[in-house]
């Protein structure tokens, strides 16, 4: 009877496991960034996979040693923030390994600089454009190291989500607007900001000058 329980509940929870698989495929469109998400479906599914593992030590040893060498790549050799050589996390400043995967894009001097030019600003929410880029992390993590109490929100907003409420009431007195020098679409947008100051491929536009 008890053997007959533990078969069910195992049942279960292998058909939970595999609900979840299906519902995050039909709920998220796959892209390469999204991998990251799969980590729980992963570690609830290690211990149905610990039940069909071999009961012999020495098999589960050398399982354990497979797993092993096959994270090492991943863990010593990873391109975007290794373990070891030159680029290893533990060489490299916090602040450069923001910028570890978006050398495709070429704008790390965009963002460096658009952080210094907010941080000299009297200001203390900024509005972020990202319809041409969506990487706003590097911005953000940035400019707070310099001013913790900073707030941000989303503007110019070209699709349904422009409808729902941003997490900061205020109305922005500046805005970096990510990677739109050129768009001339997304600057007229900003048309009743006296101050523009280029920073790059980005645009900051402000209520006042510089400090």
């Amino acid at each position: 009877m008890a053997r007959c329980f533990r078969e069910r509940e195992r049942a279960i929870y292998a058909l939970a496991l595999f609900c979840g698989f299906v519902a995050f495929c039909a709920y998220l469109k796959w892209q390469p960034f999204f991998a990251r998400l799969w980590l729980p479906l992963f570690v609830t599914g290690a211990p149905l996979a610990a039940f069909f593992a071999p009961r012999r030590w020495m098999l589960q040893l050398a399982v354990v040693a497979l797993l092993l060498n096959s994270a090492k790549p991943a863990l010593l050799e990873n391109w975007v923030r290794p373990l070891k050589g030159q680029r290893s996390v533990l060489r490299v400043s916090r602040d450069t390994q923001y910028f570890a995967d978006m050398s495709q894009w070429n704008v790390n001097s965009s963002y460096l600089q658009t952080v210094d030019i907010l941080a000299r600003l009297r200001c203390e929410t900024i509005g972020i454009d990202m319809t041409d880029l969506e990487i706003e992390y590097p911005l953000q993590a940035l400019l707070r190291e310099r001013k913790p109490g900073i707030a941000f929100l989303h503007t110019g907003v070209p699709n349904v989500s422009s409808r729902y409420r941003q997490p900061v009431a205020a109305v922005p007195c500046a805005v970096a607007c990510l990677n739109c020098a050129g768009d001339e679409a997304r600057l007229r947008l900003y048309g009743d900001f006296p101050v523009r100051i280029p920073a790059g491929r980005f645009i900051v536009f402000a209520r006042e000058g510089l400090r």
